[in-house]
């Protein structure tokens, strides 16, 4: 059985990889959670690559569900 603590963590991660496929930009959602930038695009690429590696679906099927780039690519902001 999870923690408060990490059901909150969970919560918040799940909400930022929600915020990242809707388009906001990484340094608005860290400005937002107060958290830094560098945290909210390691933390969502990380979840989004374990999707990929995970999933067994198709990796096209699982981008369509993410943000726009490839591994590794930089966004503009």
């Amino acid at each position: 059985m999870k923690t408060k603590s990490e059901a909150a963590r969970d919560n918040r991660d799940l909400a930022i990889v929600r915020a990242r496929a809707e388009g906001v930009a990484s340094g608005d959602i860290a400005e937002r959670l107060g958290l830094h930038e560098a945290y909210v695009r390691t933390m969502s690429n990380r979840i989004r690559q374990a999707d990929l590696d995970e999933s067994g679906e198709d990796r096209k099927a699982v981008f369509a569900c993410y943000w726009s780039g490839k591994p590794g690519a930089r966004q503009a902001a």
